[in-house]
């Protein structure tokens, strides 16, 4: 039980991590380093869950990271955090929270856009969105 409390605290710190560094112009690789898209990876999930690096043309970069579930869940779920008044930052605040459907999900401004997490047991999904 608490390996699937530590899957939120996991994905928040894979967007940090996404959003540090620069980028290089000319280059075709993807600055968050993820897999090719609809792989399933072992590396950031405990065991017996699966992590996939998914494609959202609107987002750029245009990664979603799912972890414990589908790539439609990961569009279905930018697509509702994209949608949401309440999803949108206040004025002046680098931190703040909505909830999509049954996520709950926190944006963090980055120079690079905003990071998000939207979150539930056993279910993590996370994105770079570039609206603000």
């Amino acid at each position: 039980m608490r390996t699937v409390a530590l899957l939120p605290v996991v994905a928040i710190a894979l967007v940090a991590v996404a959003g540090c560094g620069g980028s290089s112009e000319g280059t075709t690789t993807t600055e968050t380093a993820l897999p090719p898209p609809g792989s399933a990876t072992t590396s950031t999930a405990p065991s017996g869950i699966r992590t996939k690096a998914c494609t959202d043309e609107r987002l750029d970069p245009p990664e979603i990271l799912v972890i414990g579930g589908s790539c439609g869940q990961g569009k279905q779920t930018v697509t509702g955090w994209e949608a949401k008044a309440a999803c949108y930052s206040p004025a002046g605040a680098s931190r703040f929270a909505c909830t999509v459907g049954k996520l709950r999900c926190m944006g963090i401004e980055t120079e690079r856009g905003i990071a998000v997490n939207c979150a539930r047991p056993q279910l993590s999904i996370s994105f770079l969105s570039r609206r603000g």
